[in-house]
C-alpha cells in the first residue's frame, strides 16, 4: 500500500490555490503540474521538496473529486500547525482533517480540526501515542485503537467522501512562494 499524508477539506477548493496558499504564508505562483497517478505525485513531492524548500518555495500537492479536496504536503508542517489549520477552516469555511497512512512505519493518524482540534488520534506500531478528544461523527463503525489498520483508515475515509481506490486524474503538485 502507498504512504497518503494530506488534509483532507470538505468541498471543491481545487482553484482556490492562492488563498490556501496565502493560509500557509506563501503565495501561488501559478506553476502547476500534472500527474495522472498519486504515486507519481508522491514520489514527485516527496524527492523534490527539500530542494524547493531551499529556493523559498513551498512544494504541495492538490486533488478534488469536487466533494472534497485533499492538501498533500510533504514537509509535514502545514498539518501540525493549530494555527495554519484554524486559517485553512475559517478562509474555506470547512472542518479540515488531517489523514496519514504511513504502512512503512505501521502508522495511522487522524485529527479533526473545526475551530480547534476536536480530535488527535496517533498510533505507530500498535502503541498508540495520541488519543485526545471523544470519538467524531466521522468515526462511526471503526474502533481507533491499537489495532487500528490502514484498513480502518480507508473506510474512515471513505465515510469522508475519499475512495483512495478510486481516485481519479489529474493531481496537481503546487509551487507556492513563501513570502
Amino acid at each position: 500500500m502507498e504512504r497518503y499524508d494530506f488534509l483532507l477539506i470538505p468541498g471543491d477548493h481545487r482553484f482556490r490555490g492562492a488563498e490556501i496558499a496565502a493560509c500557509i504564508g506563501c503565495r501561488d505562483t501559478g506553476v502547476d503540474m500534472e500527474f495522472d497517478l498519486p504515486s507519481e505525485l508522491s514520489e514527485h513531492l516527496y524527492s523534490n521538496y527539500v530542494d524547493f524548500d531551499d529556493m523559498g518555495i513551498a512544494l504541495r500537492g492538490l486533488w478534488s473529486n469536487g466533494k472534497v479536496t485533499l492538501l498533500f504536503d510533504p514537509e509535514q508542517v502545514d498539518s501540525n500547525d493549530d494555527r495554519v489549520l484554524e486559517r485553512i477552516a475559517s478562509t474555506l469555511g470547512s472542518p479540515v482533517y488531517h489523514v496519514a497512512l504511513l504502512p512503512a512505519y505501521e502508522t495511522c493518524i487522524f485529527t479533526k480540526f473545526d475551530g480547534q482540534r476536536v480530535r488527535d488520534f496517533y498510533v505507530s506500531e500498535g502503541d498508540v501515542m495520541t488519543d485526545r478528544g471523544e470519538p467524531t461523527p466521522e468515526e462511526a463503525g471503526i474502533h481507533l485503537g491499537p489495532d487500528t489498520t490502514a484498513e480502518d483508515m480507508k473506510r474512515l475515509l471513505y465515510g469522508l467522501g475519499v475512495d483512495l481506490l478510486a481516485i481519479e486524474p489529474p493531481y496537481l503538485s503546487k509551487r507556492f512562494e513563501r513570502i
